[in-house]
């Protein structure tokens, strides 16, 4: 099992409309994704943005490789109207 961790940099006045649109892209996403979470960071680095994570499972190394992680991005970025900084990790449980 693998989580595939996207952390996402928000503006401040994006907050809102980020969460909606991902809640919506990650009902999308198809059936072979396990589970999916998402987090907002307790600790935030710049007062002018907001930072969320995103772990999604992959019980399978050929469903991790076929996720398009560009193309999420790139339906937040459209519905934002403006490019998202992130960035991505995988994670592999071990205890």
């Amino acid at each position: 099992m693998i989580y595939k961790n996207i952390t996402f940099v928000i503006p401040v006045n994006k907050e809102q409309a980020f969460l909606e649109i991902t809640k919506q892209v990650l009902q999308e996403l198809p059936p072979w994704v396990s589970d999916i979470r998402g987090f907002k960071l307790i600790e935030q680095v710049d007062p002018e943005s907001v930072n969320f994570a995103v772990q999604i499972l992959f019980t399978e190394e050929a469903h991790l490789e076929a996720f398009d992680l560009h193309q999420v991005v790139k339906v937040i970025q459209d519905y934002l109207q403006e490019q998202v900084l992130f960035f991505e990790s995988h994670l592999e449980k071990w205890y």
